[in-house]
């Protein structure tokens, strides 16, 4: 047992809790410090990997932003082009935007995608189009994680589809669904 001082005083305690205090003040701050670099720096290296992916797979992606919750994450003002050669004879020049992005996630794993206010521009032929993605499309065996694609009111402009400068090919309020059935890869059951 510890000795009081004769005058009854509790002396000795007064440094311990001042101690004590600090400690817990100084790891309290340390603990905001840490969660709020966390909540700063993570959707940054999460939307540089999604931007890296997508030029993996031969796409220029920019975002203007990117939220992340548990189970899901938006990316907002989505812009992409294709990484294709437009200075080669008959290569087509396609851009592409969305409003906002919705993915649906399995831990890190993303499961589903909602695309709001998708934009696509073209302009060439079909012909020249298929040349421009077959590549890409050659290397892509790899079996996606998504199992569910949503469109809500796309849009597509394509001029020069049919080999006349007259016709145009333009839809507006598009709504679209991809869903993966079992037993086959996403896309080989597609309604719109």
């Amino acid at each position: 047992m510890a000795r009081r001082p004769a005058d009854g005083s509790t002396a000795g305690r007064a440094p311990r809790k001042r101690y004590l205090a600090r400690f817990v003040l100084a790891f309290g701050l340390l603990l905001v410090v840490v969660c709020g670099a966390l909540v700063v720096l993570v959707p940054r290296i999460v939307k540089s990997r999604i931007i890296a992916a997508a030029a993996a797979h031969g796409v220029a992606l920019s975002i203007d932003d990117l939220s992340i919750a548990p189970g899901r994450a938006r990316l907002t003002g989505v812009r992409a082009s294709p990484l294709i050669r437009k200075d080669a004879k008959g290569a087509p020049n396609a851009s592409a935007s969305a409003a906002t992005v919705d993915v649906e996630l399995d831990g890190l794993t993303p499961t589903a995608m909602t695309v709001t206010g998708r934009k696509v521009a073209l302009d060439g032929s079909l012909a020249d189009v298929r040349a421009a993605l077959a590549p890409r499309d050659a290397g892509a065996a790899t079996a996606s994680p998504l199992q569910r694609i949503t469109i809500e009111d796309a849009s597509l402009a394509w001029t020069h589809a049919a080999p006349t400068d007259r016709v145009v090919l333009d839809a507006a309020h598009v709504r679209g669904d991809v869903t993966r059935k079992a037993g086959r890869s996403l896309g080989e059951d597609w309604r719109f």
